[in-house]
């Protein structure tokens, strides 16, 4: 483990898949601490902003290990080929979100109450409409009731 860390934070040592094959499970779990503080960042943010900081962490992401190995390693990308470009990228980036989503609900308990109260009222009336389902008419007769419309003229 020390060497591998060791090949990993030399400057310009110039790894190759045949040299340094453990390159590509670095790259990986650089990308999931990435996401960790990431996620822990956008979640203590003030300014939630969504669309953006998804994308702001996906560049993160993807981008800045791939940027570590070519610039500070100097590594051979083309011995690994896409082995070092895509793993783990939508791992970490659902593991940021995930962190991401825990502390947004862990700071804002109002928020987190209206979708409770939003989200009961719904099930409220999903369990009316069933039960009034079951002591009427069933869900077959009322779609078998309702005129069907047929397009002739349809390419299909």
């Amino acid at each position: 483990m020390k060497i591998i860390l060791k090949k990993f934070f030399s400057p310009n040592s110039k790894p190759t898949a045949e040299t340094f094959p453990e390159l590509v499970d670095c790259i990986i779990w650089m990308r999931f601490v990435l996401a960790v503080f990431f996620g822990i960042w956008v979640g203590h943010e003030k300014q939630n902003r969504g669309g953006p900081n998804i994308l702001l962490g996906l560049n993160f992401i993807a981008f800045l290990p791939i940027l570590y190995a070519k610039t500070f390693l100097g590594a051979d990308q083309d011995s690994y080929g896409t082995k070092l470009m895509f793993p783990g990228i939508m791992q970490g980036m659902a593991l940021s979100m995930l962190i991401w989503f825990y502390f947004y609900t862990a700071a804002h308990p109002e928020d987190e109450a209206a979708f409770v109260s939003a989200f009961s009222k719904i099930l409220v009336l999903t369990n009316t409409d069933s039960a009034s389902d079951e002591g009427g008419i069933s869900s077959q007769q009322s779609v078998e009731d309702e005129p069907q419309i047929i397009a002739e003229d349809s390419e299909f």
